[in-house]
């Protein structure tokens, strides 16, 4: 299946650095003309690749997921790997969502960055995939308890887009039957991994899960560093 995706968009109006959002990073503000995007950015010297990290509902805030993409983006800094965490503006709306991680890549696009991977969680799952059916520079996708409800786009992602789908045979939120779904569909390289044990957060496998994601990362991307 041949490659018909395209640049990102250029959403992004104005770039405001608010202040330090921990160790190794900066909050960001992507002022578009639907709105301000609030992100996390964990900036990398002379780096070629990137992640982009979203949360679900209400942008995973205050859960094991939101450690599990601040320890990973720290540890991939290290790998010569950039991070940018965005926050959805409207959580649960696919069109707004949508609109949020374009104008992260948006951002990305700018700074150099050509070969992107999409993290998402839950509802985030499902946007990561229906945005890397559209944008060329994301190389690979990743989901954490993905729901399946407007995700049937991952059969078209193509050759040039891998997936690992992950999901925890106890999540009581999302069943990790979607995953299973999900996987059937992708035609594309793909993998599935199913955590035993482990809940809609990964818990207690969140250190593991962590590993399996950045192992995946740096395989797909293939930093110079």
């Amino acid at each position: 299946m041949a490659d018909t995706r395209r640049v990102p968009h250029d959403l992004v109006l104005e770039v405001v650095e608010i202040d330090s959002c921990g160790d190794l990073s900066k909050t960001l503000r992507l002022k578009t003309q639907k709105g301000d995007v609030s992100c996390c950015y964990f900036p990398v010297s002379n780096a070629s690749s990137s992640v982009l990290w979203v949360g679900g509902i209400e942008n995973s805030q205050g859960t094991p997921i939101q450690v599990l993409f601040e320890d990973s983006a720290k540890v991939l800094t290290g790998k010569g790997i950039a991070s940018l965490q965005v926050d959805f503006r409207n959580s649960g709306e696919f069109e707004d969502s949508e609109h949020d991680v374009e104008a992260g890549l948006s951002y990305l696009y700018r700074e150099g960055f050509r070969s992107v991977a999409l993290v998402g969680h839950s509802f985030g799952g499902a946007v990561v995939i229906r945005v890397a059916t559209r944008v060329s520079m994301v190389r690979t996708v990743v989901t954490l308890a993905s729901q399946s409800s407007g995700a049937d786009g991952v059969a078209d992602l193509g050759v040039d887009c891998s997936i690992l789908l992950l999901h925890g045979t106890d999540d009581p939120i999302v069943p990790h039957g979607c995953s299973q779904y999900l996987h059937e569909l992708a035609q594309a390289e793909k993998k599935l991994l199913l955590c035993p044990g482990a809940d809609h957060f990964f818990e207690p496998l969140g250190e593991i899960v962590q590993q399996r994601i950045r192992e995946w990362i740096v395989r797909e991307l293939n930093p110079d560093h």
